[in-house]
């Protein structure tokens, strides 16, 4: 049976107020973070019997180093983070 994928914020940093996700639904998302601080994103995959979740938490800021793949280009001083499920 297919896996279904839905992502989304657990938590952002209180003064985020831009944060989206991209492909909320594929197995792969993006976001671009809007503040510094941690942002806690929940990933949760069903199928036709299961579901399971899981949350990575992305810091970021001036002298924190990113816990995923940091994008290649920055947009307004913040570089986008693809946070992908690998299997």
């Amino acid at each position: 049976a297919p896996v279904h994928y839905d992502w989304s914020f657990a938590s952002t940093p209180k003064d985020s107020k831009n944060h989206k996700l991209t492909d909320r639904s594929a197995t792969q998302a993006v976001f671009t973070p809007d503040d510094m601080g941690t942002y806690a994103i929940k990933l949760t995959g069903h199928d036709c019997c299961h579901t399971h979740d899981a949350t990575v938490k992305v810091a970021y800021g001036c002298f924190a180093l990113p816990t995923a793949n940091a994008g290649t280009t920055p947009i307004g001083g913040l570089a986008p983070f693809m946070i992908q499920h690998t299997r």
